[in-house]
């Protein structure tokens, strides 16, 4: 499970902090972009917070990037965006510097040998103040000399952490009215599912989840669990479309994937229920209709009894080609036996992990004036690794053997009638597929009436080309301007 929700963001291996720097006191600039074709004037503050249970001997921190509008008549009633990603350990980077902060990471291009920070006309803070949170290990958050992290390595311990800052952010700034956001990005919509059990009185205009892993047990391919199979079928279908594996019958992407999931959700379905019962000539039969859906031969199918696991899937549908497929994206592929870099748990073509983090390293010193001579760590691979599963309990009975964060939001739907959900996910996205992100939001007890459903022609990070990044902004604008169909 860890090493599922691992690959989603691009960046370096944790390095060990200096031990004598002290907690940075908050930094505040000022900064004009054009967004949207508008000057908007805004304020940035970077913050280093404490935690732990002594104020005098905090053991770690939590760090934060917030950018106020400056010229809002109303600030109340102005909406406030809280966005986090995922990993976990990973930082906000991909939200941040690449899809909703007034500024964003580009190029190389046509004028630019390498990658430039400039203004992102498709900000979202035109119309919502913003705040970026990176968890302890991540960003510029840190473990401090003699304390440990272990504490917030985990689901409650984690959303405890992040809701946490949220209250004091909220009670620091005066902004306990204001209509409130929360966008959580892959293991980042699992943190934002736990946070709404620990929510208590607090308020949420609404919730956004970017490619979110909600349902951990139903995408555990465990001896038994049929689920996983059928919320993967979608995104094979899409991935065996996209590399012409296929008959694609005059049919669109969309439409191809539309008729897959019918499928899936019902004779293919139907047929892992009977387990090992299924009869031998019912087997054939809806073998050779799979294999219409995702490209591998009958028999192949026949001999996994139809549940092909997702990283056979991967490696096994251009072998003849000699070449897997990404995880993160099935459209990019990799030689088939490549071996993993070193220090990356994993040898996914499509996640491309830089080890040249100068430019964010720039912007947050020579930008943000954060005076720091520590690096800024993307994603931590320790983190993860160290992140215990196994606290996440439910009350005197024990462990929580079915681990699905998805029903909190719908216990807070139901108190909270305004609340709002917007679910958005790529179809080619094998590390949280969008069928089974639909399938959790849609078993949650959330009204209907009051969640968007988006697919984008992307892989993990649906907001990746300009193309799909503008989409986004504009589903993003509709969503918190309270538009009816964004």
């Amino acid at each position: 499970m860890a090493s599922l929700m691992l690959v989603v963001v691009a960046g370096a291996a944790a390095e060990a902090p200096p031990p004598a720097e002290p907690i940075i006191h908050p930094v505040t600039t000022d900064h004009k972009a054009l967004i949207n074709g508008h000057t908007i004037a805004y304020q940035a503050t970077f913050a280093e917070s404490p935690l732990g249970n002594d104020p005098a001997h905090p053991v770690a921190t939590l760090s934060s990037t917030t950018y106020l509008r400056t010229d809002v008549p109303n600030v109340a009633s102005r909406p406030i965006i809280f966005a986090f990603n995922g990993g976990p350990g990973a930082s906000s980077t991909p939200l941040h510097l690449h899809g909703l902060g007034p500024r964003r990471i580009v190029g190389p291009d046509q004028g630019h040998k390498e990658s430039y920070v400039a203004d992102n006309p498709y900000s979202l803070i035109d119309v919502a103040d913003l705040v970026f949170i990176d968890p302890v290990g991540t960003g510029l958050s840190r473990v401090l000399p003699g304390g440990d992290g272990h504490p917030f390595w985990s689901p409650d311990g984690d959303a405890k952490e992040v809701l946490g800052f949220i209250h004091q952010w909220l009670d620091k700034y005066h902004r306990e009215r204001s209509p409130i956001y929360l966008v959580g990005e892959s293991y980042g919509g699992y943190r934002l599912a736990t946070m709404m059990k620990l929510l208590g009185d607090q308020r949420i205009q609404g919730l956004v989840l970017i490619s979110p892993e909600l349902d951990p047990s139903a995408s555990d391919e465990a001896k038994g669990n049929d689920q996983p199979y059928i919320s993967n079928l979608p995104t094979m279908a899409a991935a065996a479309w996209f590399h012409n594996k296929v008959d694609r019958r005059g049919l669109t992407l969309d439409a191809f994937v539309r008729h897959a999931e019918d499928f899936a959700a019902g004779e293919y379905a139907t047929a892992l229920q009977r387990g090992d019962t299924l009869a031998p000539e019912r087997l054939t039969d809806v073998a050779r209709k799979l294999s219409g859906y995702i490209g591998l031969s009958v028999q192949q199918i026949v001999t996994a009894h139809l549940r092909m696991s997702s990283e056979e899937y991967l490696n096994d549908l251009l072998a003849d080609k000699d070449l897997r497929l990404g995880r993160l994206d099935t459209r990019i592929t990799g030689p088939l036996n490549a071996r993993t870099p070193k220090g990356i748990p994993t040898n996914d073509p499509s996640l491309v992990v830089s080890q040249n983090v100068g430019i964010t390293d720039h912007y947050f010193r020579s930008e943000l004036s954060v005076p720091t001579s520590r690096r800024y760590i993307p994603v931590a691979f320790d983190v993860n690794a160290a992140w215990n599963w196994s606290d996440d309990k439910a009350g005197e009975q024990g462990w929580r053997f079915y681990v699905n964060g998805a029903p909190f939001i719908g216990a807070v739907a139901t108190k909270q009638p305004q609340m709002k959900v917007l679910l958005v996910g790529g179809l080619f996205d094998m590390a949280t597929s969008w069928y089974g992100a639909r399938y959790a939001i849609n078993h949650a007890g959330i009204p209907t009436d009051r969640v968007t459903e988006v697919a984008f022609d992307a892989g993990h990070t649906v907001y990746e080309s300009d193309d799909n990044l503008k989409r986004f902004s504009l589903l993003l604008h509709g969503f918190v301007e309270g538009k009816k169909n964004p």
